[in-house]
């Protein structure tokens, strides 16, 4: 008895459960149905059309964007001042104003100028020329000519004639006299150590002037022996111009100082003129010409004049020239003889 009624207890349990499975398999394929048919619309279409459905606010009729709302605020704003930020800064501190002022005079360019380095002028060359640099301009090219100009400084003039009553000195000796020369040197040699020999032309011109005095003094009738003045009241000119050829040495070891001897022939020709009726004279006369001197190296004294001459005209160097210079004629109706020191500048390229 007890046995039939375990046996119904547990068909009772049993149905029970078959009955509570069968229902939830029931549900659950409903449920599993519902979600497939859900999934075949995307996640993200759903999204869109949950969101098209919903309509912003801020669309609706009647209501601006937010952005026409930000826009309409700005334009307000701009109609009740005029002034930008930047101004009203200006207005309310002086000191930003000054320094905006000073600025806007400048441009962009300028400013950041300021903000580098100082500028360097000039260069290499500049500095070269300057001495400032360890660089040294180079001239090439060799030496073969010379040219300058000599003035008489300090000379002594011994002019006679065989037909002349008075001396030379008597008449245009208290005057002053220019003499100038000018000359030009070929070097077919040329060494910066064993010097150079050059041929040399030179031509001169000296000019003189003075007052005619008589030869012998008369006496002024019934003055109780008083002569009238010795002065006559004409007028007298003399030009010479002496020509030169010859031939120069000059010493060049020592550099800066290069002694020079020279040795030539001269011709002088002159002509004297007078302002009063008697006829003046000309003539010629030959003889000799020589020099010692020294010439003093320019160089040194400024290395951009010394660049300037070379780069335009082709000068290598420049010189100071004093000698004592001595010229005697032998030759024609007078005897013409000048010495004494002559100051000059030479140039050689």
């Amino acid at each position: 008895m007890k046995l039939k009624a375990l046996i119904a207890c547990l068909l009772s349990r049993i149905s029970l459960i078959l009955t509570d499975l069968i229902l939830g398999g029931l549900v659950f394929c409903f449920y599993q149905q519902s979600f497939a048919a859900n999934e075949i619309q995307p996640y993200i279409d759903q999204l869109k059309i949950e969101k098209k459905t919903e309509e912003p606010s801020f669309f609706k009729k009647g209501q601006e964007s937010y952005i026409d709302s930000v826009r309409r605020g700005m334009k307000q704003k701009n109609q009740v001042t005029e002034s930008s930020y930047i101004e009203e800064l200006k207005k309310s501190d002086s000191s930003l104003k000054s320094e905006k002022s000073e600025k806007e005079k400048k441009s962009y360019l300028e400013i950041e100028k300021e903000k580098l380095n100082p500028e360097v002028k000039g260069g290499a060359i500049q500095e070269v020329l300057e001495g400032h640099s360890e660089l040294h301009a180079k001239i090439e090219g060799s030496i073969h000519h010379a040219f300058g100009l000599k003035y008489g400084v300090s000379l002594s003039r011994n002019i006679s004639s065989s037909a002349q009553l008075l001396k030379f000195n008597d008449i245009y000796g208290e005057n002053y006299a220019p003499d100038l020369s000018l000359f030009y040197e070929f070097q077919p040699f040329h060494s910066e150590w064993f010097g150079n020999v050059g041929l040399m032309g030179m031509v001169g011109a000296s000019y003189f002037h003075g007052q005619g005095i008589f030869a012998k003094t008369l006496e002024i009738p019934g003055s109780g022996g008083q002569d009238f003045p010795s002065n006559s009241n004409t007028k007298f000119k003399f030009i010479s111009v002496p020509v030169i050829l010859g031939l120069d040495y000059r010493f060049n070891l020592l550099r800066i100082l290069r002694p020079y001897v020279m040795a030539g022939v001269t011709s002088v020709g002159y002509i004297e003129s007078r302002d009063d009726d008697i006829a003046g004279s000309r003539g010629h006369t030959e003889g000799f010409l020589v020099a010692l001197g020294v010439a003093v190296l320019l160089d040194g004294l400024s290395s951009k004049s010394s660049w300037q001459f070379y780069s335009s005209f082709g000068i290598q160097h420049a010189y100071l020239t004093v000698d004592y210079t001595r010229l005697s004629t032998y030759t024609g109706s007078i005897n013409y003889r000048v010495s004494g020191i002559m100051a000059g500048l030479m140039f050689e390229y």
